[in-house]
């Protein structure tokens, strides 16, 4: 899809310090666009060649700066083409960020920085083991897709529409999740089995598109801070 685009998209977001206590930033990128095989370059380097759909980088420890980050198709030369996406970021120390290449509500291409809640998770004293919450679940809606509610074993979680996300934390068991239509729990997608890990926030995408078959999830997997 990438390749249809006639326009330079830029966008320059600077990111802001979730924590001052801890010194680098910790970055990770989620392709969510269907259809397209990329370069992304970072300070006129080749970070991530052959970049495809569906792919979740693990994280790296970047040093607080500024970042100039560009996206071309896959294979062009970057001294004679154009960016399809250029994102100029100024890191701050502390952070943990994904960012995430996918469509927007209108179909089109979007990068959008989500921002992780690694905080430790705050457990009150005395409960029972089955009641002590040691995971963190977020779920983030990145596809040409119709408003949807999150189910999990039954239970309606969260209602989401494009670009927004909800999260809570939980306890560390299996689940079935699946997304259905606001107000009814009937699946339009679904179920998957999710089993978060005890101190792990776990992320859960939805990208790619309704209208081509391309809708899926990628789950992504983030050490809490102790």
């Amino acid at each position: 899809m990438l390749n249809k685009i006639a326009t330079l998209l830029v966008l320059a977001i600077t990111f802001i310090p979730s924590s001052a206590a801890v010194a680098d930033v910790k970055a990770s990128v989620i392709h969510g666009i269907p259809g397209a095989v990329v370069d992304v370059y970072v300070n006129d380097g080749l970070f991530l060649p052959g970049f495809t759909f569906g792919t979740v980088t693990g994280q790296v420890s970047l040093q607080a700066g500024n970042y100039d980050i560009k996206v071309y198709l896959a294979g062009q030369d970057p001294t004679s083409s154009l960016p399809i996406l250029t994102l100029a970021a100024a890191l701050s120390e502390g952070q943990n960020v994904s960012v995430v290449a996918h469509l927007n509500g209108n179909g089109a291409p979007a990068l959008t920085p989500f921002f992780n809640d690694d905080s430790t998770i705050a457990n009150e004293r005395g409960l029972p083991p089955a009641a002590v919450l040691s995971s963190r679940l977020f779920v983030r809606h990145v596809a040409l897709a119709p408003t949807v509610s999150v189910i999990a074993n039954g239970k309606s979680l969260f209602t989401l529409s494009n670009g927004t996300e909800a999260g809570a934390d939980i306890r560390t068991h299996g689940y079935a999740a699946w997304l259905a239509l606001p107000g009814k729990k009937r699946p339009v997608f679904g179920p998957v089995s999710l089993k978060p890990d005890a101190g792990n926030l776990l992320v859960v995408y939805a990208v790619g598109s309704i209208q081509d078959g391309s809708f899926t999830v990628l789950t992504q997997s983030i050490p809490l801070s102790q």
